[in-house]
């Protein structure tokens, strides 16, 4: 947080994202931070947050904030609302893992988004007043049939893990986050993320919950320098790719390098075929 107030980074609210992306005017150097489940543990987030005047997100697992020990209680949040400095998003009730689900039989699978989503405004009302505009998908898991509910149910924005800049032509609900834990978190690693550049492509990058195998491209993207990638074999020197994927949650999309900025664009990928037992 120091290196961010040292070097003239913009940390948004959640309010001044929303407005910038619809806009498509965020600031140079601007970030948004967030903080999935509400653990315990945010409460010292927000003092070192708070030292520095940063304003940020929390989702919100709705099922566990208020009512279980490891999480934020009823005050917590109330303490929060009082800051100025946090606004909230939903998590879901229940916080479901759409890999696993991909395994139930469908007639158990059939409605399970739309009534979670559904118990997770009614908790979220009775904490903080007010329906949730934002979601974050938990464990980064993502499917067309839970974005179709999110739109349906009203939802502006919704957010990813999957690591990518916002930019110009970001699907509002594909928003790329960075995770800085583990390794991840080290101040080096910290800072080679904030030099990431935003990509557009045009091709295929699948996402959500597909049929093995998986193809990634043809793409088009104005830099000579890219690659496809996917967490299984890395980057590859191709315009197109046909990957089996074995592991229940995957990663692929197209990676650049331009005048030595990495720019990349990669999306969630759960092959159903292989996550099943």
């Amino acid at each position: 947080m120091e290196y961010l107030k040292k070097n003239g980074y913009r940390v948004l609210s959640l309010s001044e994202f929303k407005r910038c992306f619809l806009h498509k005017n965020c600031p140079e150097k601007s970030i948004l931070i967030t903080v999935d489940d509400g653990y315990k543990s945010t409460m010292k987030a927000f003092e070192v947050f708070s030292k520095y005047g940063f304003p940020f997100v929390v989702f919100l697992y709705l099922e566990a904030v208020g009512r279980y020990p490891d999480f934020l209680s009823v005050e917590d949040i109330r303490k929060f609302q009082r800051s100025g400095l946090v606004e909230f998003g939903s998590h879901s009730y229940s916080h479901f893992s759409v890999a696993k689900m991909a395994c139930m039989p469908e007639e158990e699978r059939k409605g399970f988004f739309e009534r979670d989503i559904e118990r997770a405004e009614k908790r979220f009302r009775e904490l903080l007043g007010v329906k949730p505009s934002v979601f974050a998908y938990p464990y980064g898991e993502y499917s067309r049939e839970l974005i179709e509910v999110l739109k349906k149910r009203g939802y502006e924005f919704a957010f990813t893990q999957d690591l990518g800049v916002v930019g110009n032509c970001t699907d509002r609900y594909l928003i790329p986050r960075i995770p800085v834990v583990g390794s991840w978190s080290s101040k080096d690693r910290f800072v080679q993320f904030l030099k990431l550049g935003f990509l557009c492509v045009n091709g295929t990058i699948p996402y959500g919950v597909v049929e093995n195998p998986v193809v990634v491209g043809p793409f088009d993207a104005p830099y000579r320098n890219c690659y496809l990638y996917s967490t299984l074999l890395g980057w590859i020197k191709k315009k197109k790719a046909i990957f089996h994927l074995k592991r229940g949650r995957n990663r692929v999309g197209v990676v650049c390098v331009d005048r030595g900025v990495k720019r990349m664009l990669l999306r969630t990928v759960i092959p159903k075929e292989d996550v099943c037992p």
